[in-house]
């Protein structure tokens, strides 16, 4: 009887280890209760809980910083594009900007790009920085590759060549170059000539292509000087189309040696026209004058392959060359004299430096410009201007030429 007893006060389950058997359930020795793993279950799912929480403070921390970081850089560019005008410093900074987000977005931080806001798509930044053209001043080694090369157009035919008369330009051999255009060994200081268009506003409109009187200048001249902003809004081809340019011996001869300010290595050399005219034997292979960090190999050789070179220079602290500098790099590799055709930053810097510049042509069309454009206004103090020597006026059609000396 006490046997009977104590059989049914033994527990319903056998102790871990044992095999239990009834009518309804077989029980194997490897079967644990929820009641003993229920507490292991709920710390680790707390524990996630926390860390995933963590995860999103940390998120919106960068998120806010990020925020605040972009906001800060952006309103020191305006500001100082506000107080200054200067277009190139705006398009130089904001190029930089951007390159420095899709760096952080995609090269050196791979493990914090989750964490950029929301709202901003990488490949939206990517495209952005690449439509400012081309990777910047940084060490190229750091870098995310160049952006591909836009498809060359087929080969067109060459531009009808634009009629002219010696007579029409006489007034301007005062103002010429002295010394032949081009000479195989260094040379003193280049023969310095600025000449751009302007309106009845004051603000240059797009330069023509087709004015003679360009072409004329560029025949004189042994380089041809523009900068990088200008070459990418008009892709201009840099070469002298005058009639009988290509007749004699050396097709060459009138052709100017194109040199492209680039600072910021953010010219396009693939696709561009001037490449074009050097592959196709009607121009010369282009100078490109960039900073220490934006000589690229791929970039060089294609240069090299039409006859031109990259010209690696100390960039300044205000994201420009040092003009003396530059004239002496130029007149080191034989360049005599030097036609600058824009944009408005170089004629303007120029200016401002003494004794740099020997003749200045401007046109001048009986036009207002809207509020868009710039003036060439060069940095001076108040009784420091520059008068031009020898100021000859000369109605050209509907437009006036004045040109004269500086220096």
């Amino acid at each position: 009887m006490a046997s009977k007893i104590n059989s049914n006060l033994q527990p319903s389950h056998p102790k871990v280890g044992e095999a239990y058997y009834d009518d309804d359930h077989h029980y194997d020795d490897n079967d644990y209760s929820d009641e003993r793993t229920a507490p292991k279950a709920r710390s680790t799912l707390t524990c996630g809980c926390f860390l995933l929480e963590l995860w999103k403070w940390w998120r919106d921390i960068v998120n806010i910083i990020t925020d605040f970081a972009i906001g800060t850089v952006t309103l020191w560019i305006t500001w100082n594009f506000v107080r200054t005008g200067n277009l190139d410093f705006l398009a130089d900074n904001l190029h930089i900007f951007a390159d420095l987000i899709q760096e952080f977005s995609s090269g050196e931080c791979p493990q914090l790009r989750p964490h950029l806001p929301r709202h901003r798509s990488n490949t939206k930044l990517k495209i952005y920085s690449t439509e400012l053209l081309n990777p910047s001043n940084l060490n190229p080694s750091t870098m995310s590759p160049p952006p591909a090369a836009p498809p060359e157009s087929p080969a067109s035919p060459p531009p009808p060549p634009l009629p002219w008369t010696q007579s029409t330009f006489n007034f301007l051999t005062p103002h010429l170059p002295p010394s032949p255009p081009l000479s195989p060994t260094p040379t003193p200081k280049p023969h310095l000539t600025l000449t751009y268009t302007t309106s009845l506003s004051g603000t240059p409109p797009s330069p023509p292509a087709t004015n003679p009187l360009t072409h004329y200048l560029r025949r004189h001249h042994a380089a041809l000087l523009i900068s990088a902003p200008t070459a990418l809004a008009h892709d201009p081809d840099l070469t002298c189309r005058l009639s009988g340019a290509y007749d004699g011996d050396d097709p060459l001869a009138w052709q100017p040696r194109p040199v492209i300010l680039d600072p910021r290595g953010r010219w396009v050399v693939e696709g561009s026209k001037v490449m074009r005219m050097a592959r196709e034997g009607r121009g010369r292979g282009p100078w490109v004058v960039t900073g220490m960090g934006g000589v690229r190999e791929e970039r060089a050789e294609a240069l090299e392959a039409v006859g031109g070179a990259m010209i690696p220079m100390v960039v300044r602290e205000g994201g420009g060359f040092g003009w003396g500098d530059l004239m002496e790099v130029l007149a080191g590799r034989g360049v005599g004299s030097v036609l600058v055709e824009g944009g408005e930053g170089v004629v303007g810097g120029l200016l401002k430096e003494k004794g740099l510049v020997d003749a200045v042509v401007v046109t001048v069309v009986p036009r207002w410009v809207g509020s868009g454009g710039v003036g060439v206004v060069p940095e001076r103090g108040e009784g420091e201007g520059e008068e031009v020597r020898g100021a000859r006026w000369v109605q050209m059609g509907e437009d006036v030429v004045v040109c004269g000396t500086l220096g």
